[in-house]
Parts: C-alpha cells; structure tokens; sequence
C-alpha cells in the first residue's frame, strides 16, 4: 500500500454523510479537514496545505462549479472529486468533460473503497 501525505478537504452539508466519508479517509491514513459549506471549506482552504478537495455538487451556500472555480482560482492544480445523488456515473462524468474542470465524479451513495481508489489515484498521479 501507498503512503500518502498531506491533507483532505471534505466539504458535504450532510453531516452523516460528511462523518462516514471522513472516518473511511481517516481509517486509510489520510488527514482530513471537514467543511459543511463552500464558505467554511475555502476558509479552511486558505489557513492549510490542502492536496484534494471532495466536494458535495450541491451545497447550501454555492454549486459545485462555482465552487470548483473558486478552488482552481487559488490553486489551479488542485485535485477535485465531485460527489452527488442527483447524477449518475455516466451522466457526472458527461457533466464534468463537458465542463473541462477536470475534476472526477463519484456518485452518492458513495462506496468508501471507491473514494479511497479514487483518493489514491489522484494524489498518486498529482506526485
């Protein structure tokens, strides 16, 4: 198994859904900060050397894209995984080519070993 360093922003307004997805990263190794608003995460995001961010499409206080922007806007490489119970795999990864943010799609509910895979894939290939 890889090591990985460095920290995880997870942003989900659902806070059963925030600590599952947390504790399944924690359980792996990673360090994870936890966000229930894009207004907290890019808070969060300014004070620590964040290397992903999973982020929820759809947030109280701003939508996915908006919020991936704002995220490339202070750091134009950072890792993103998309996460939503609105869209199915097919349909979010459609979505997000079609967007060109780049970023990776998991659908709710998500499997803990498909977003620690997917975790792993990114950091691995941001290295």
């Amino acid at each position: 198994m890889i090591l990985l360093c460095g920290m995880l922003l997870l942003v989900e307004d659902n806070a059963i859904t925030r600590t599952a997805l947390a504790e399944a990263l924690r359980t792996s190794g990673q360090e994870v900060l936890e966000a229930g608003t894009a207004a907290e995460a890019l808070a969060l995001l300014e004070a620590n050397p964040v290397r992903l961010v999973v982020t929820d499409f759809v947030l109280p206080d701003l939508d996915g894209l908006k919020f991936m922007d704002l995220i490339h806007q202070r750091s134009a490489r950072m890792p993103i995984i998309l996460i939503s119970g609105y869209l199915s795999q097919r349909t979010g990864d459609a979505f997000l080519a079609a967007s060109g943010k780049g970023a990776k799609f998991l659908p709710k509910p998500v499997r803990p070993s498909a977003l620690l895979a997917t975790v792993r894939a990114l950091l691995n290939s941001a290295s």
